[in-house]
């Protein structure tokens, strides 16, 4: 997935594609967005189940159930999906793969026939200046997808069903601790120095997941530096595309043919690589579901989602450089080495 990502924005063109909106992640409103981070947005009073303190007309008193909040929901739907053990067949999304690489080598291709027979004046002792240009449409575009993104923070969890038969020590600490920190979160930030040795029960055999799974859980708004970063985007792609019509504006001894086959093959390749993107996304999604995702309002309402799912018994979950089984802390490796901490993955 990490690679079709990155031929889908060198086929972008300059354009966006990552929604804006957090609207748009919400599959309660319709879908409009059919990507990979399918996602259930919640309110921001998220109140606590109470229990009804109304009594039964009958002399035996009969307590009524407690309603699930929708933390336990999300945390039940994540142990659900952990069961399923089916997983994608990639096959077929490396077809489509092969394809955008095709596109991008026409492009390439195109340009390089274009610049061999066009000047610029200004600027006749540098070689490929399609390819410098092509260059910044890309800078750009990965700069804009990345302050685009409708939320202040996101925390990825890589989840997988726990082995079985397995014991784990008693003294192992749990990743929830109210006595040393109220919020989950800032028990992972701090770090717990746990390393726990595992041992088989018995001398029966034990057995793993060969799947796993993304968790995601964001917070939706943009902060003033996200605010601003997104104004500088808008600014770079107005000086790109100014650039680039004055940069073509002013090739010499072009002729219209060449002109239209580029026109042609790269909004073409453009097009097409749009939509090879929407197919690998589907193929890679049709059997199981590879993430889930869960829009919250503030951060303390993210704490007490990921709480909920790191205590639930049966889980092996990985999260900022801890890995999780139980809801307790078996090993602890260290961030900065870490995908987690630059790409959220």
């Amino acid at each position: 997935m990490p690679i079709a990502d990155v031929l889908s924005i060198l086929l972008s063109l300059g354009g966006t594609i990552t929604p804006s909106n957090a609207e748009d992640y919400d599959v309660s409103k319709g879908l409009r967005f059919g990507g990979l981070m399918r996602s259930l947005q919640v309110p921001e009073n998220n109140h606590q189940g109470k229990r009804d303190k109304g009594r039964a007309s009958s002399p035996q008193i009969e307590e009524k159930e407690v309603p699930m909040t929708s933390e336990q929901k999300f945390a039940d739907k994540v142990l659900q999906r952990s069961q399923d053990d089916r997983g994608n067949s990639y096959s077929r999304a490396w077809y489509g793969v092969a394809l955008q690489m095709i596109f991008c080598t026409a492009i390439m291709t195109t340009m390089w026939y274009a610049q061999k027979g066009g000047v610029i004046t200004w600027w006749c002792r540098v070689w490929g200046w399609m390819y410098f240009w092509y260059f910044l449409v890309i800078i750009t575009s990965v700069f804009e997808n990345f302050v685009s993104q409708p939320f202040s923070s996101s925390w990825t969890m890589r989840v997988s069903r726990a082995p079985t038969n397995i014991n784990i020590s008693e003294r192992a600490s749990f990743i929830v601790d109210k006595d040393k920190d109220q919020m989950v979160l800032d028990r992972l930030q701090t770090g717990i120095n746990s390393r726990t040795r595992l041992s088989k029960t018995g001398n029966g055999t034990y057995d793993w997941s060969g799947s796993c799974f993304y968790v995601v859980v964001s917070v939706e708004g943009i902060t003033g530096l996200k605010a601003a970063m997104n104004a500088v985007s808008k600014g770079c792609s107005i000086s790109v595309f100014a650039f680039g019509t004055a940069l073509f504006a002013s090739s010499t001894l072009m002729s219209i043919s060449t002109v239209l086959m580029v026109l042609a093959v790269t909004l073409s390749c453009g097009v097409m690589g749009r939509v090879v993107a929407m197919w690998i996304a589907s193929v890679m999604t049709e059997n199981s579901e590879p993430m889930l995702h869960q829009i919250v309002k503030n951060r303390n309402q993210a704490s007490l989602y990921i709480e909920e799912i790191l205590m639930k018994k049966g889980l092996l979950i990985e999260i900022m450089g801890h890995v999780i089984m139980n809801g307790q802390v078996i090993q602890r490796k260290s961030q900065w080495f870490s995908l987690e901490r630059y790409i959220d993955f």
